[in-house]
């Protein structure tokens, strides 16, 4: 990237994604009005420090890059409004994004996460968080301390309603803490997913017994799991369609 690039001082808004940036110029710095910067599918191992004087930044995507480390510095962005990590490498978050307290969105599906970061769980103005596809395996009791889950926030960016959420799918989690169906944002979603979860490994189970257990048998009860859960999402797709 040319160091001219420093002297667009008035620029807004700039997409720089598929173009193998390792690095930033120093000139980056410059932009000091910049608002929006797309990088993704870049090669970038961090983020590149000129980002974090660009105070104005409302949103960030670097999905798909090679970073594995949040810096610190990150809390000198206090405009942000979301952060797109998805498909990195990160398995932490730095403490210091607890300031950034104009975040509302967070995503960080396709990383290495094995629980949910502590920032996260107390942060004091998150609304909409994506850790899929990680290897989160638990969920600490902690996460019922995140009062906005299940309320809907004004997405000033957009000006349109952000319902609030935290999407966990794809991750081997096999059971939620204790007690927390008794709290007040207890989410149709998780528990929807937990039926559908123990009822395709009755279902897996019946099959497999009818079968007799062997290899064939095996690939048979599988075959029919996967077309029993294939019928039963075309008849959640109707009843949607259908208005129920």
């Amino acid at each position: 990237m040319p160091p001219e690039i420093g002297q667009l001082e008035s620029l807004w808004a700039l997409s720089l994604e598929y173009n193998n940036i390792t690095q930033l110029p120093s000139e980056f710095r410059q932009l000091k009005n910049l608002t929006y910067l797309w990088l993704y599918d870049n090669n970038l191992t961090t983020v590149p420090q000129e980002i974090f004087e660009l105070e104005s930044l409302v949103i960030l995507v670097l999905w798909n890059n090679q970073i594995s480390s949040l810096p610190p510095e990150i809390r000198q962005l206090v405009n942000l409004d979301g952060l797109n990590l998805i498909g990195n490498k990160l398995s932490d978050l730095p403490s210091e994004l607890h300031q950034l307290t104009n975040l509302l969105s967070l995503h960080l599906g396709e990383n290495q996460f094995t629980e949910i970061p502590d920032v996260i769980l107390s942060h004091p103005s998150l609304c909409y968080i994506s850790m899929h596809s990680n290897n989160i395996d638990h969920l600490s009791t902690d996460i019922l301390k995140m009062e906005k889950l299940g309320t809907i926030e004004t997405d000033t960016l957009l000006a349109d309603p952000l319902y609030c959420e935290i999407k966990l799918f794809d991750n081997p989690i096999d059971e939620l803490p204790l007690h927390i169906n008794d709290y007040k944002w207890n989410s149709p979603a998780i528990l929807e997913y937990l039926r559908d979860k123990a009822q395709r490994e009755d279902h897996q189970r019946r099959m497999t017994l009818a079968t007799g257990g062997t290899g064939f048998g095996l690939l048979i009860a599988t075959l029919l799991g996967l077309l029993w859960r294939s019928r039963r999402m075309g008849r959640k797709s109707k009843r949607k369609n259908d208005g129920l």
